[in-house]
């Protein structure tokens, strides 16, 4: 018997495991998928990378956990899918893919409700993430963790942007869920949702001028590339 567990995080990413269930027979080998939107050299990969190793030294080899970094079984939206029915068995997933599953989550992509490092601790370890905590484990999955990508930036060219009043007419990228596309347009801007992973791919780069992504993801994932 498996059971789904996630770990959430506060303004960035979820990680999750399953617990296995088996016999003294069935214990030779464990294998766990792990799954993550984000590269290799991100803060949160770099930290399983030490965990695939710890979890098969502890073992002596028996627990055995692939890492599938860079959305490489697609995005966040297919991660989820295949978490939740035993293809992988752990993720890290976006608060704003969370929210697709989870309305309550959308508290996480609300502007100006976090301000600094203490309200991040505060809010991680509040009645809030409890909730959604809740709320996902009636979904099957269980929260087990929660930490931080750190604060939304704009990314863009050809423009500093410094008050709201600069997004007006400008087209961004955001993830698709009806909060930042609804947020953005009533800024003014013109928002196109686009998975993260199909940054790289899209047919058209015109919508990549304005990009919405954390500073630490824009030096990992080589977002200059696409912004032009």
């Amino acid at each position: 018997m498996k059971r789904i567990i996630l770990a959430l995080t506060a303004i960035g990413l979820m990680m999750g495991f399953t617990a296995f269930s088996t016999t003294a027979a069935e214990a030779k080998e464990v294998k766990m998928g792990y799954y993550c939107v984000a590269p290799p050299s991100s803060p949160i990969n770099t930290s399983m990378k030490k965990m695939q190793a710890e979890l098969k030294e502890r073992s002596n080899g028996r627990i055995v956990m692939n890492l599938f970094p860079s959305g490489q079984l697609g995005p966040e939206s297919a991660g989820l899918n295949k978490l939740k029915f035993g293809a992988v068995q752990a993720a890290a997933i976006t608060g704003v893919a969370i929210s697709t599953i989870e309305p309550k989550a959308n508290v996480l992509m609300m502007p100006f409700v976090i301000e600094n490092w203490k309200d991040v601790e505060k809010f991680a370890n509040g009645k809030v993430m409890a909730e959604i905590a809740k709320s996902l484990d009636k979904k099957g999955f269980k929260l087990v963790g929660v930490g931080s990508y750190g604060f939304f930036n704009i990314l863009a060219v050809k423009k500093v942007m410094v008050k709201p009043e600069d997004l007006e007419g400008l087209k961004i990228r955001v993830y698709p869920t009806p909060v930042l596309v609804d947020l953005y347009e009533i800024l003014g801007a013109s928002p196109t949702p686009i998975a993260f992973p199909e940054i790289y791919t899209a047919p058209v780069k015109s919508w990549a001028l304005f990009e919405r992504r954390r500073c630490p993801s824009s030096r990992n994932t080589g977002l200059k590339l696409v912004l032009n």
